[in-house]
């Protein structure tokens, strides 16, 4: 499920002019400043790391926004991330790196370069043994002529606590668009009430595919041809429904055309969303009209059925796409998730989140 909104990266920011203006009343000399104190760098990650369980290790993914408070364009070199100050950790530069950004350069071709007074984020999406708890990064930029480097304050990372129940059965489910470093899902930052959101962080898309790959069988415009659709959506944990929207209509599968104009309230087609407790919600799109079981304020078990797999809202074709947030409404920020037990190449998998591409078995 594509974002509704794309977040504007490109922005004038007053601060960073009132800063500037600041400093330059002050004519002081900061030379015995801490290094790296007074770097018109600002450096933000919203929303602290949490690793998740994933294919015998770990994934950790998150957010660092980069704005840039001086005259002058910076042009990121290097950003290391480290368990402390005293490793060397892992660095992320060249390529790797302008891959990973999304900002103003990202038009001109070097994503790396940061204009005066603009932003950009940098999506992290790192690979790790055993739960870190804490990171530190320095990051490395040129500036005015001049290398420069900057080492933050650690972040500190969570481990995910929450493990669900499937929200399907049977077998053949594929997890497109599912957690990677560069999905639609992964890239779509959103600004809700005042604040940088992720909702689709660790979204998953689930397609039914068999044993060729393939998700229908005859006429691929009918949605009754895709081998998902119809399957009994279900409850993944002991919760209250927050909210349901129904009676939008299914499209005819297609990369673009929608059988509504697509909004806030359309984009998820008919959906539910599962208070699981703890501020999490659990929500389920593109079911089918009519299909929904439940109602706002229906205390729910897991394993209960709330709905078919459909074709509505922004989508393709017939699926159920998944995710996890901290807020009711569409706009909340994307929580990672563990699935109890799956199967994946005639493995069993135990409190693990299914990552992009793979195919899984429900029981």
């Amino acid at each position: 499920m594509p974002a509704p909104i794309g977040y504007a990266l490109r922005m004038r920011l007053a601060a960073c002019l009132t800063l500037l203006t600041l400093y330059g009343a002050w004519a002081q000399d900061l030379s015995d400043a801490p290094d790296g104190a007074t770097l018109p760098l600002l450096v933000e990650i919203p929303t602290a790391p949490i690793a998740v369980r994933a294919d015998g290790g770990y994934r950790i993914a998150y957010e660092m926004h980069l704005t840039n408070c001086s005259s002058n364009e910076i042009t990121l070199t290097a950003i290391q991330v480290a368990p402390s100050r005293e490793h060397e950790g892992f660095t992320i530069q060249g390529e790797p790196l302008s891959q990973s950004i999304v900002g103003p350069g990202s038009k001109t071709g070097n994503a790396r370069r940061i204009p005066r007074n603009e932003r950009s984020v940098v999506f992290f999406f790192l690979t790790a043994s055993g739960a870190p708890q804490q990171f530190f990064h320095r990051i490395r930029f040129h500036l005015a002529g001049k290398e420069e480097a900057m080492l933050t304050p650690p972040v500190l990372v969570r481990t995910n606590e929450l493990v669900l129940r499937p929200p399907l059965r049977g077998t053949g489910w594929r997890a497109m668009n599912g957690p990677d470093s560069n999905t639609h899902h992964r890239r779509s930052v959103l600004p809700f009430a005042g604040r940088a959101v992720v909702p689709q962080r660790f979204a998953i898309d689930f397609l039914r595919v068999n044993e060729k790959g393939e998700t229908h069988a005859g006429n691929a415009n009918d949605n009754r041809n895709y081998l998902c659709y119809g399957a009994e959506a279900l409850v993944v944990k002991d919760g209250t429904i927050g909210k349901v929207i129904d009676g939008i209509p299914e499209n005819t599968p297609h990369p673009t055309e929608r059988a509504v104009k697509m909004g806030w309230e359309t984009v998820s087609g008919n959906y539910v969303t599962l208070d699981l407790g703890g501020g999490r919600f659990a929500v389920y799109a593109h079911l089918q009209p009519g299909s929904i079981r439940v109602k706002a304020g229906d205390a729910v078990k897991a394993g209960q059925v709330l709905g078919l797999v459909g074709n509505s809202g922004n989508s393709t074709e017939p699926h159920l796409h998944f995710h996890v947030s901290d807020g009711l409404a569409l706009g909340g920020d994307g929580l990672p998730f563990e699935i109890d037990v799956f199967t994946k190449d005639g493995v069993e998998r135990n409190a693990e989140i299914p990552l992009r591409d793979w195919v899984v078995d429900f029981r």
